[in-house]
């Protein structure tokens, strides 16, 4: 699937990892007031799990769910995740 999306010429997705490996927000989490669910796969290759808890905890009211067998992808394409964060706000 990756070579599909693959590009000619990468410059643009190169810019944009550069730019997300620096920014940093995580200082600010605290600022963040409403209920927070933080969707991860532990099989990201991006992103760690302890990632994810890290930045749950910092947030007032943060909550952490990980898909034990998913990774990067199919943490951010499936729908599961979808309903997952729709429940969570519809319990808050």
């Amino acid at each position: 699937m990756a070579r599909s999306m693959a590009q000619k010429d990468p410059s643009d997705m190169l810019v944009t990892l550069d730019a997300e490996d620096v920014f940093d927000v995580g200082d600010q989490l605290d600022r963040i007031s409403e209920p927070t669910l933080v969707i991860g796969g532990a099989r990201d290759v991006f992103y760690t799990r302890e990632l994810f808890k890290q930045i749950a905890a910092r947030v007032k009211d943060g909550r952490v769910h990980i898909c034990l067998h998913w990774g990067h992808g199919r943490t951010a394409s499936s729908s599961t995740t979808a309903n997952l964060g729709l429940g969570f706000f519809l319990a808050a």
